[in-house]
């Protein structure tokens, strides 16, 4: 349900309407009373490369989400290739097929779930302001909708609400790092490019991507915070790709920015404290070698939601968590030493594709 007066009270309120809070939501228990925020007008388009591991797939599946046809792109299915410009060499990456989508689509047909269950409200244009403690009676939430201060009254608190999560910060605890993500669209046809391209070289801070999505190719970056335009450096990676691999045209329209998660170490994940969980970004969960998020965003939120339905709601966050984060000594390792760009580009340049796993292979 959208809009509407808020209840005096809700069992949860989810501050985020991406991936990891509409699954919050979606993960839920029946019967419990949510209210679901955004500050943005939805449905929104996110800057994103929009490629899923097929893990992800079979656990939107297993809720009762199979993937609609509608929200995945052209070509379907795409493998990674790898290029090290500063080597001058590259190639194919892994033998994973990863499910191409337009991620607007996705989002959408998310939102459009979660918001259909019974009991759920949703306020976009609605900003999270802080949060209180009232004693013995759970969570005072203060929020800003379309210019108005108000205040709801909850059990649990969810913030789902990215890299630069003000719940995170509202909860006490340390702001996350990211990386500033810059993407635009170029027209695809005569490039011929049917793979996922990550690109490595002297200039690029994090690795840039070239993925072809319908009519189109989306070509980005990750560039360091201390980037003064991160446009421009996008600018000069398209040149090189129109240099190194024919790879050509101007931007259809002007490139766009956002932070995304920049995985440094475990220790910086945080589930949350006391009455609020973290899911996806917020809570510092991302591939580290990649920065792929939606996966964990939805693997985390749906944790996140079940356990609303505990007493104490953060532990049993923490046990589904400790279960979905990586255990086995390849995952360790990857943790451990793909976030170092020197490793990364070691292992992925000079391991053999057979060889060369990423943490969701096994899936």
């Amino acid at each position: 349900m959208r809009g509407g007066q808020p209840a005096s009270e809700y069992d949860a309120v989810v501050v985020g309407a991406g991936p990891a809070g509409c699954a919050a939501i979606l993960g839920a228990p029946a019967g419990l009373r949510l209210l679901l925020v955004d500050r943005l007008e939805l449905p929104r388009d996110v800057i994103c490369g929009g490629v899923l591991v097929p893990r992800l797939a079979r656990h939107l599946a297993a809720m009762g989400l199979p993937l609609r046809d509608t929200v995945i792109a052209e070509p379907r299915r795409l493998h990674w290739s790898l290029f090290d410009w500063r080597l001058g060499r590259g190639g194919p990456l892994t033998d994973t097929a990863y499910i191409n989508i337009a991620r607007d689509r996705f989002d959408a047909w998310l939102l459009e779930a979660a918001v259909n269950r019974p009991g759920v409200e949703l306020w976009d244009r609605t900003s999270f302001l802080g949060v209180r403690e009232r004693a013995g009676a759970g969570l005072r939430v203060l929020l800003r909708r379309q210019g108005s201060e108000s205040a709801v009254v909850c059990r649990t608190l969810v913030g789902a609400d990215g890299a630069r999560s003000r719940v995170r910060g509202a909860a006490g605890l340390p702001a996350a790092d990211y990386w500033v993500a810059v993407q635009g669209e170029i027209a695809s046809p005569g490039n011929g490019v049917d793979r996922f391209l990550a690109v490595l070289g002297e200039d690029i801070d994090f690795y840039g991507w070239v993925i072809p999505k319908d009519q189109h190719l989306v070509v980005g970056l990750g560039c360091r915070r201390s980037r003064q335009d991160p446009g421009s450096s996008l600018e000069s990676f398209l040149g090189e790709l129109d240099r190194r691999h024919g790879i050509g045209g101007s931007l259809l329209s002007p490139a766009r920015a956002r932070a995304t998660l920049r995985f440094r170490r475990r220790r910086e994940l945080f589930p949350g404290h006391g009455d609020i969980l973290l899911a996806g970004e917020a809570a510092g969960i991302v591939c580290p070698w990649s920065g792929e998020g939606i996966s964990g965003a939805v693997f985390s939120g749906s944790l996140a939601g079940a356990a609303l339905a505990d007493g104490r709601p953060l532990r049993a966050y923490r046990r589904g968590l400790a279960r979905m984060l990586p255990a086995r000594l390849f995952d360790r390792l990857a943790f451990a030493v793909m976030r170092r760009p020197w490793a990364r580009r070691l292992v992925a340049t000079a391991a053999p594709a057979s060889e060369f796993k990423p943490l969701d292979a096994a899936g």
